[in-house]
């Protein structure tokens, strides 16, 4: 808590999006040059 104060940031997950909009954001960016095999061994690697 005094490094939140000293540095004035916030650990909180408050503003954190969910773990599911983060994959679904990544597989839209991903789309752009891999194929839907590649982007799924790709999620199951990082997030399986």
């Amino acid at each position: 808590m005094k490094l939140e104060e000293k540095y004035k940031f916030n650990t909180s997950d408050d503003d954190e999006e969910p773990l599911e909009n983060f994959i679904d954001d990544t597989e839209g960016i991903l789309s752009h040059c891999l194929s839907t095999k590649q982007i799924e061994d790709f999620i199951s690697f990082f997030f399986g």
